[in-house]
C-alpha cells in the first residue's frame, strides 16, 4: 500500500537542477542579489562629466606653471629700469583616447520561456557589475599613475594617525596655492571598519544625538569635514584625498549600451553590452594618494 508521507520531503539542489517531491508546494525562489542599476560608476561619482565625438581627448594637465610664470618672477623696477622677462609659455597639451570595454552572453529561447526570472535582465546586471569593477580599477590605476603620493605616518588603527595623514594631506594640497579645496576621501570597506572600531569616534560624538554617533549610526560622514566614499574595489592600504568634480573628467564617447541581436538559425539571442570612454585626471594637484595606511 502506498503511503503519503507528511510532511513532503525537502527539495534537493544539484547545480541549477531542483528535484522536488510531488506533494510539496511550489518552492519560493529567491533571486540572487545583484548591484542595483542606480549604483554609480566610481568615475561618474568622483569626476565631472565630459563627452567626445571623435574618441580623442586633448587636455592641459594643471600645474603651477598654468597660473605662474614657468621661469622668472615679478621684481621691483627702478625708474627707467628694464622689466624682467618671464616665461609664460603654455604647458604642452596631452592626449587620451576613449576605450571600449564590454562583454556579451547568449540567451537561448528555452531559457526565456521556462525560467522563473528574466535571463536578459539578470545577465545585463551582471555585465554592468563587471563594467563597474573594471571602471573602478582603471580609475584607481589613474590615481596611482598621475597623482602625487605620500607614505602614511603609520597604520590607521590609531586616531591620531589617520587624522595626521588627512590633515597634513589637506594642508599640502592647499599649500600649492592653486585654489584647490579637497572635500572627499576614498577608502575600502575594511578601512572604514577599522575606523569605526576606534573608541575615539564614539567618544567624540554627541551622546544626545544618535544619528551623529557611530555607535548607533555607523558612518564616517562629516569627519574632518570630508565626504567619505567607501568603494569595494579600493585598496586596503591606500586612501585617496581629492576634490570631487575638479580632479578629473569622466569623458564619455558612448554611455553604457546593451544591444540584443537575434541569431535566428540557432534559436538564441546574443546580448552585447559596452561602454566607451576614458577617465582623465587634468588637475593632479587637487588630489593625493596616501600609501601604507593598513601596514
Amino acid at each position: 500500500m502506498t503511503t503519503l508521507t507528511y510532511p513532503a520531503g525537502a527539495p534537493s539542489v544539484s547545480g541549477t537542477t531542483l528535484t522536488v517531491d510531488r506533494a510539496l508546494k511550489n518552492p519560493t525562489f529567491l533571486a540572487k542579489r545583484i548591484v542595483p542599476p542606480n549604483t554609480q560608476f566610481l568615475s561618474d561619482l568622483l569626476f565631472r562629466p565630459g563627452v567626445t565625438d571623435s574618441g580623442a581627448v586633448i587636455y592641459a594637465e594643471g600645474s603651477i606653471d598654468n597660473i605662474y610664470p614657468a621661469r622668472g618672477d615679478a621684481q621691483q623696477i627702478e625708474p627707467g629700469g628694464a622689466y624682467p622677462m618671464v616665461d609664460v609659455d603654455d604647458v604642452a597639451d596631452k592626449v587620451e583616447l576613449s576605450k571600449k570595454f564590454g562583454a556579451g552572453y547568449y540567451v537561448y529561447d528555452e531559457a526565456k520561456m521556462r525560467n522563473n526570472f528574466d535571463p536578459i535582465a539578470k545577465g545585463n546586471l551582471k555585465v554592468r557589475n563587471a563594467l563597474m569593477r573594471q571602471d573602478a580599477a582603471r580609475l584607481l590605476a589613474a590615481f596611482d599613475a598621475k597623482v602625487p603620493s605620500v607614505n602614511s605616518v603609520g597604520a590607521w588603527t590609531t586616531s591620531k594617525i589617520w587624522k595626521t595623514d588627512l590633515l597634513q594631506g589637506l594642508n599640502s594640497i592647499k599649500g600649492l596655492q592653486l585654489g584647490f579645496t579637497p572635500d572627499t576621501v576614498v577608502i575600502s570597506p575594511n578601512t572604514e571598519t577599522t575606523l569605526l572600531l576606534l573608541d575615539d569616534l564614539q567618544n567624540w560624538a554627541p551622546k544626545e544625538n544618535a544619528n551623529l554617533n557611530p555607535l548607533y549610526n555607523p558612518s564616517l560622514s562629516g569627519l574632518l569635514g570630508l565626504n567619505w566614499v567607501v568603494n569595494e574595489f579600493a585598496s586596503d592600504d591606500k586612501a585617496i584625498l581629492l576634490q570631487t568634480k575638479v580632479t578629473g573628467v569622466n569623458v564619455t564617447e558612448r554611455a553604457l549600451t546593451v544591444e540584443v541581436v537575434r541569431e535566428g538559425t540557432r534559436g538564441r539571442n546574443v546580448v552585447l553590452a559596452d561602454r566607451f570612454g576614458v577617465p582623465v585626471i587634468d588637475e593632479p594637484g587637487s588630489a593625493l594618494v596616501i600609501n601604507g595606511i593598513g601596514s
